[in-house]
């Protein structure tokens, strides 16, 4: 079986996991997470569509901005770990505007998008 590529990314009003050779979004339900890691998923999606659209689609501060960035690295070594080796887990840093790839143990190697 050919190992699936996932994109840990959020968009505006949009579940923040991307499979690659799909070209789009799975539904929440299509991968095999736990229902605590979904519902964080899109907690932490919703709140960006909330925070940018409240401040005219910037970041009210950097410190704002990298908190939740680093929620959704956290969030990231999660899916990877759930999803286990059948999956390539990426995460887009919104800080660095680049792509991480992640492996089920939660080591990095870093990529450009």
């Amino acid at each position: 079986m050919a190992v699936r590529r996932v994109k840990v990314m959020a968009d505006y009003y949009a579940f923040p996991l991307w499979v690659s050779e799909e070209g789009g979004m799975p539904s929440s339900e299509e991968l095999p997470l736990t229902d605590v890691l979904r519902d964080e998923l899109d907690l932490w999606s919703a709140d960006y569509t909330r925070v940018l659209i409240a401040n005219g689609y910037s970041w009210p501060s950097e410190q704002v901005q990298a908190d939740w960035n680093k929620r959704g690295y956290a969030l990231a070594i999660r899916v990877a770990r759930e999803l286990g080796p059948s999956y390539e887990v990426v995460f887009f840093d919104e800080l660095r505007q680049r792509v991480t790839a992640l492996n089920p143990s939660g080591r990095t190697s870093r990529r450009r998008k």
